[in-house]
This record gives structure tokens, sequence and C-alpha cells, in this order.
């Protein structure tokens, strides 16, 4: 019977968008469903509707779909949200998408907005992945998160989480995090101005916590700052079961101290060395916060006060690198995030890879991107399993 009534709601659905929300449904989240069939069927089944997503949709489709999820109450969408296994609640910004209007792409009120999100999020009680924006929230919305449905269970089985807009919500988040099952979440992915500090308040309540990426959205205080470093240097305690570990900031603009920064990777190399279960590895550094006669100083070259060339760049890296893992052995991958420049006005998402070679001594570095505009959801610029044809 309970399959019956879930299927009577799911067939309100309009029917023109089950192939667009099919085409946000990837065959691994499915579980080999849609690897059978290779495509989504004309109807929706309970087995099959196992991810949503608010983000990425395109305007018709993300209209049509909201109106048919705000059209209902909680308790009439209990059955859908209980078959999500992975779920997006990510918002774009209004300057983002080309007349974009905040009062009819979502509910007239921003409190009713927040009501909703946080009432669907309660109820995915089955959920393996997922992902928040908080921009839209703040440290008074426990109340009301916990007020949305106070019967819904924690997520128990949620493996990984990830929260984007951390500012003055840092508690609410904390609250997130602490709605899951300690013994399950196993990947967590920070982005916003409490990125570091929640980390530490994250790892406290993860028994199991083995993958961690952290983005800091602010540049350097000045030219001896390097966040990335002295973070890894000051919480390294913090983090005993991590192997994955990526850590992304902006420093854009902003010089560097070189022997500020040879005295900071020295304490982050002395860091890795106390985390022995730690494979990957990835963090922000910016080879234009020094000037290019310091790289040549340093490659043993001859100054000429001219721009780096490319393999002037990888050869520093790969130095660098190497140096690494020299020191941590027990690291399998080291990726360093550059400043590759912009394309179309959007940072492009590059990053010197070096991975052992068979000698498990020496790393082979390759420059390595996301083109714009494109979603990576892999190490280093996610915590998602690789991808193997």
């Amino acid at each position: 019977m309970e399959v019956q009534r879930t299927n009577l709601i799911l067939d309100q659905l309009p029917p023109e968008i089950y192939p667009e929300i099919g085409s946000n449904l990837t065959g691994r989240e499915l579980d080999g469903v849609t690897r059978a069939s290779k495509r989504l069927r004309a109807f929706f089944i309970r087995s099959l509707f196992h991810t949503i997503r608010f983000d990425h949709l395109q305007p018709d489709v993300r209209d049509r779909l909201r109106h048919f999820i705000h059209g209902r109450t909680p308790e009439e969408m209990t059955e859908i949200w209980t078959t999500v296994r992975c779920a997006s609640f990510l918002f774009p910004f209004p300057d983002s998408i080309d007349g974009f209007d905040l009062e009819e792409m979502l509910p007239a009120s921003q409190d009713a907005l927040r009501l909703q999100v946080l009432q669907g999020v309660r109820l995915l009680c089955q959920v393996r992945c997922l992902s928040i924006d908080l921009e839209r929230f703040g440290d008074g919305h426990i109340d009301t998160f916990r007020a949305a449905m106070p019967s819904a269970p924690t997520w128990e089985h949620l493996k990984r989480l990830r929260l984007t807009g951390l500012g003055e919500n840092r508690r609410f988040a904390a609250a997130l995090i602490h709605n899951c099952s300690p013994d399950k979440l196993m990947a967590i992915d920070l982005s916003g101005t409490h990125s570091f500090l929640l980390s530490v308040d994250a790892q406290r309540h993860c028994k199991r916590l083995e993958r961690l990426r952290l983005e800091h959205p602010f540049p350097p205080f000045n030219a001896n700052s390097f966040p990335a470093m002295q973070h890894v240097y000051g919480m390294w305690e913090s983090f005993p079961h991590v192997k994955w570990l990526s850590i992304v900031e902006k420093n854009h603009g902003r010089e560097g101290n070189m022997d500020t920064f040879e005295q900071r990777l020295e304490q982050m190399i002395e860091a890795l060395q106390q985390m022995p279960s730690l494979l990957r590895f990835a963090f922000t550094l910016d080879i234009d916060r020094f000037q290019p006669d310091e790289i040549r100083d340093r490659l043993g070259l001859d100054e000429n006060n001219e721009a780096l060339t490319d393999n002037q760049m990888l050869e520093w890296y790969t130095e660098q690198i190497q140096r690494i893992a020299d020191a941590a052995p027990q690291l399998q991958e080291v990726c360093l995030f550059g400043n590759f420049g912009t394309s179309m006005g959007i940072d492009i998402a590059g990053v010197y890879r070096g991975q052992k070679v068979e000698d498990g001594e020496s790393m082979r570095v390759l420059l390595d991107a996301v083109q714009p505009g494109v979603e990576c959801s892999t190490f280093p610029w996610g915590l998602d399993d690789d991808e193997h044809p």
C-alpha cells in the first residue's frame, strides 16, 4: 500500500519534466538503476526518485518542479523525501542568472523559503549525500530548524555533507553537523568565513571523518600570512583519521614574504609528519605572491627581471611537491592550487597534481584544470570518489 500511495503522489509531477530531472541524475547516484535502463522511463517509481537538485535546472523546469513541491505540505511530501539519497539545496546569487528575480523564483517571503527548505531537509531521513547553501541562514534559525519537523530523525545514514555560505551562521552550521550520525559521516566540505573553525568542531563530532575540504574566502592579511599552511600546523591534532585534506584560499594580489613562506612550509611539513593516515593533500600556493627573480634564485637560475616561463613555474611547483612528499612519505598525492587567471570573468580552477610513481618515492607532477563553469566534485575540487571509465 505504501508504494501505491507514493506512486500516486509522484504521478502528479508534470510529465514533461521527467527527462529534465533525469538529466540531473547519474547512474552512480542511482546505484545502477539507470545504468540498466539507460534513461528514466516515462513515469516515476519509488526506486528511481533517488536524487533531487534545486541547482542547475533550466528556469522553466525549475519553476514547474518548485510549484509541485511548494504546493504540498511537508506531510504530503514525506514519502517522496524519504526516497531521496542525494540532495542539493544550492541557491544561485541574484547576479548569476540573467533576468533573475528572487521574488519570482522563490516563495514571496524569505522566511517562507527558509522554512520550506528546512522542512525538506529535516525529512531527508535516508539521505547519503547532502549539500546546503547557508548564505540566507543565520544562527537565529537554529530553533527554526529544530521546530520545522520536531519529530524528524537525525541523518543516520549521511556519509557526505557540504555546507556553503558559512558566515554569521557558525552555530547553525554546527547544529546541522550534529544532526548527523557521528559514526557514519565520513566526508565534510565547508566553504565560507568560518570554515577553518567549524572544521575543528566537525572533527570532534565525527569519529570517522576521512575526507575534509575547506574553502576560505578571504585573502591573507599581509605578506607573512599563509592561512592554509598555518591552519594545518595549528590544527593537525584535530585530524588524526583524515585521509583526504584539501584547503583552498583566496590570495590574488597579495605579496608574500619568501622567508616567512619557508618557515610556514617547514611547520606544515612537521604537522603532516604527524598525520600518518593522510594519503591525499591539497592546498593553495600562489607563485604570483613572490617576485619572479625570488623564484629563479631558488631554482638556481640567473635573475632577469622578466615573468616566469611555464617551465620555470612547473619546476618550482614540482620542487615543493617533492619536498613535501619526501618529508611525509605516507602521501600518495599532493596538489597545489595556483593562480591560473580567468576565462570569461571566472577563475580557472587549476592545480599542479603530483602523484607517486612506481618507485614509491618520486612524484610525477602534471598540470590539471577544470574549465570555468564546469562542476567537478572529485579531489581536490571535491570529495567524491574518483570517476574511472
